[in-house]
């Protein structure tokens, strides 16, 4: 009897304490966007966004990759053959033919890179021919991205809150 008296207490406590594997966790540590500066400036309105929703968002740039290679949430914004080290960032994350086919004018695309440097991580590149196609991509899948975001923060904001963008 006081076995099952013991077991049943900790079989409570952990349910009290263990998050529910369906429910997103709270709100822990922010969002590192790598960007060029000029990039980044032009991101202003949805970075905004998200920090009025709460989000912690850091811009770091492409050199400073020991600064971000251990973070859990990174947003990787730029064209194949932009300067400051984007382009080659971009270049080591995806594969060759997702390089090639970048190179071509105007195609743009957003790829998610799970554990890209990390375990637990999640990288999204929104890479271009060149920055305007690696921003329109951003602009594109905003409703993708929102998600990953809204559900690593555990925002209940919906994609719209966004809008003007």
């Amino acid at each position: 009897m006081r076995l099952v008296v013991t077991t049943l207490l900790v079989l409570l406590i952990c349910a009290l304490f263990l998050p529910c594997p369906h429910q997103p966790l709270a709100a822990a540590g922010q969002l590192t966007v790598v960007a060029n500066e000029t990039t980044y400036k032009e991101s202003a309105d949805w970075v905004d966004r998200l920090k009025e929703n709460g989000v912690v968002v850091n811009r770091a740039r492409a050199t400073e990759v020991a600064g971000y290679k251990s973070e859990k949430y990174v947003f990787v914004i730029g064209g194949v053959s932009e300067p400051e080290g984007i382009g080659e960032l971009i270049r080591q994350l995806l594969k060759p033919d997702d390089v090639k086919w970048l190179e071509e004018q105007g195609n743009r695309k957003m790829y998610i890179r799970p554990e890209a440097w990390s375990p637990g991580q999640t990288v999204c590149i929104f890479a271009g021919s060149d920055r305007k196609a690696a921003l329109s991509a951003v602009k594109e899948n905003q409703k993708t991205w929102w998600t990953q975001v809204t559900s690593w923060f555990d925002l209940q904001v919906d994609p719209t809150a966004v809008r003007g963008y």
